[in-house]
């Protein structure tokens, strides 16, 4: 089940560049009238969400994958639909998702996940295959309940592969602080998006042999540690 939201900024690309991170989708082969499905859009271009004339779809699943389906519209009839994701295994993810059938007719540039959480498959003699890597645990296990849910009998697992994610920078506007025993606040470091800051927050978690809170927040002109609260 997809609802929409009135917000999209979870993924590897910035709202005031859309010329920039629609490249990094995919093209969508599917029935003419298959945008139906998803209701009003939620933006008409040109505007900060479609580059050019067309419209957008900015979607949240269940499981909190985040996708962008834009249309572009070249004159009356002439449509072609794009469907937005920073990372290529959540396009698979996200078509699993859409509320109509749908393939991929021509991939762009979108990025090749080797660290964060990886989705394996066993099979009944005992072989691993890689599906592929997440950038969130919680996409990881959608995708191996996505894909358990069918007729095969198969097994899934999820691990962090390491290193940990690299994307990191001193500048940024999502921050992620740590919280330690003591109850004192720490600035970890500062990412350009939230979903490089969220793989980097999921992965610090899972880290036993210290007992520390991890959270999000926008970075703003004030320093956070005066409301800021562990989210």
């Amino acid at each position: 089940m997809l609802k929409h939201v009135a917000f999209f900024d979870s993924s590897q690309w910035t709202a005031h560049q859309p010329e920039m991170w629609i490249f990094r989708g995919v093209t969508l082969e599917m029935p003419h009238d298959a945008t139906v499905a998803l209701g009003v859009p939620s933006a008409e271009g040109p505007d900060e969400v479609c580059p050019g004339p067309g419209r957008g779809w900015r979607l949240e699943a269940e499981c909190g994958l985040q996708v962008l389906v834009f249309q572009e519209l070249f004159g009356a009839t002439e449509a072609v639909t794009h469907l937005v994701t920073p990372f290529r295994s959540e396009v698979d993810h996200a078509l699993r998702h859409l509320p109509f059938e749908a393939t991929v007719r021509s991939t762009r540039s979108s990025l090749e996940l080797h660290t964060g959480w990886e989705l394996s498959r066993h099979d009944d003699n005992g072989h691993r295959f890689v599906v592929g890597c997440y950038p969130r645990r919680a996409s990881a296990d959608c995708m191996a309940a996505l894909l358990g849910s069918g007729g095969h009998k198969q097994t899934y697992s999820v691990r962090l592969v390491e290193p940990l994610p690299l994307m990191v920078s001193d500048v940024g506007e999502w921050e992620l602080w740590r919280r330690d025993e003591a109850g004192n606040a720490f600035l970890v470091t500062r990412h350009a998006t939230r979903g490089h800051a969220q793989m980097q927050l999921e992965a610090l978690e899972t880290e036993p042999r210290h007992k520390q809170t991890y959270w999000l927040s926008r970075r703003a002109t004030s320093s956070p540690l005066a409301g800021a609260t562990p989210g």
